[in-house]
């Protein structure tokens, strides 16, 4: 009798039995790995509309002062803060803050009813600010920081506005996006539109006292001056090595200064149209800020560059010479913003969150603000539930004006 052919699968049952078991272990974790991300999820929509348990969550981590605008008299103005929460996936918070260099009136919100705030500007003359927000709008403010208009027909995209900046006689104001440098004009009514410039490349500009000319700085790092009448065509003025980060001119419209994305700082004179000097007290800043302060004669910048304890340091430079002058210390973050009236003053900002007036003759800081963020945070809160939404429609004079 023929013996049985053993079968190919025997002695096998107990591998395919264990890869079996291997396959359905491996499918069982993925299954409970589906259901645990399901249920943070469910988490995260859960406490996005209903509130976080966390206080964590809701703690403010960083205050920064990014923007600053100073009135004519050199003692009040307007402070653009920014806060980051412990939220990772919950945007920063934004608010202007009224100060008074000094006064009792220092730390206060200016309610904006819900509009996120982006730049900030002061006139040079009159006791007038603006205010841009995200939304588009544009807010007129006086020195008690009420509301005079709100003016929604700004021709940008919510969201880009970059700057803005008033001409040197405060009768008109400069807007500047993502594709267009919008000027208007300044009237009993609010603001009336006027022209339209197309400025995709540009990134930042600086209005000299002439009122038919700018000067811009663009994304491949041309200094250029414009007339606005279209008397000649653009004249650059020098050529950076990247984008421009920021710009300012004297109160005589000599000279022109520009910071660079490589943290070097560049005058030019408007006159002969020739770059006089330039200096790089730092390299790579994020951002930066520059003024013209001392009734012109000196240049000051402040940076904010990661890994650099120089950048808690404003660099000052004779505007002529370009020679280097005394480092004003004092910061404990990194200097984001600056303002200046053209005076012996300069205020500063920083993003750890305090302000500081400086004495340029003595090169001594005279005051100093730190942010109350709980505080203005609350009160700006009770502030907007009592601002409307839709301000009153402005008066039949004042339509007629604008026309």
């Amino acid at each position: 009798m023929k013996p049985p052919t053993p079968s190919p699968l025997r002695g096998r049952g107990l591998r395919f039995a264990i890869r079996r078991g291997w396959l359905g272990a491996a499918l069982a974790m993925l299954a409970i790995e589906a259901i645990l991300v399901g249920l943070l999820l469910v988490e995260a929509f859960f406490f996005s509309w209903f509130g976080s348990p966390d206080p964590a969550r809701d703690a403010i981590l960083a205050t920064e002062v990014v923007r600053l605008s100073v009135a004519s008299d050199g003692e009040h103005g307007l402070a653009l803060v920014r806060f980051e929460r412990g939220d990772v996936g919950r945007p920063a918070d934004r608010l202007v803050m009224r100060y008074h260099a000094g006064g009792p009136a220092a730390g206060e919100p200016v309610p904006l009813a819900g509009s996120a705030p982006l730049e900030i500007a002061h006139s040079p003359v009159a006791d007038l600010a603006v205010v841009g927000c995200e939304d588009g709008s544009l807010h007129l403010l006086s020195s008690a920081a009420s509301r005079l208009e709100h003016r929604t027909a700004q021709p940008s995209k919510p969201g880009h506005l970059k700057q803005m900046v008033f001409s040197s006689d405060g009768t008109r104001l400069l807007t500047l996006d993502d594709v267009s440098i919008n000027i208007w004009r300044l009237t009993a009514g609010g603001l009336v539109l006027d022209q339209v410039l197309s400025a995709r490349w540009v990134c930042c500009l600086a209005v000299p006292p002439n009122p038919h000319e700018i000067v811009v700085g663009t994304t491949t790092g041309e200094i250029e001056h414009w007339a606005l009448d279209g008397s000649r065509g653009p004249r650059r003025l020098g050529q950076c090595q990247g984008p421009i980060l920021a710009m300012a001119c004297a109160a005589d419209g000599e000279r022109v200064a520009a910071v660079d994305i490589e943290g070097t700082v560049h005058c030019c004179n408007l006159t002969s149209g020739q770059r006089e000097w330039q200096q790089q007290p730092l390299r790579y800043p994020m951002t930066a800020s520059v003024v013209f302060a001392g009734n012109g004669d000196r240049v000051i910048a402040g940076f904010a560059a990661p890994h650099a304890p120089q950048a808690n340091d404003l660099f000052t430079w004779d505007a002529e010479t370009g020679a280097v002058r005394a480092r004003l210390e004092g910061h404990a973050g990194q200097v984001a913003s600056l303002a200046s009236n053209g005076s012996g003053s300069l205020l500063s900002g920083d993003l750890s969150g305090s302000l500081r007036r400086w004495d340029l003759r003595s090169c001594a800081e005279t005051w100093e603000l730190t942010v109350p963020a709980l505080d203005l945070l609350d009160r700006q809160q009770a502030l907007e539930q009592t601002v409307p939404s839709n301000p009153p429609r402005p008066s039949r004079a004042a339509r007629r004006s604008r026309r």
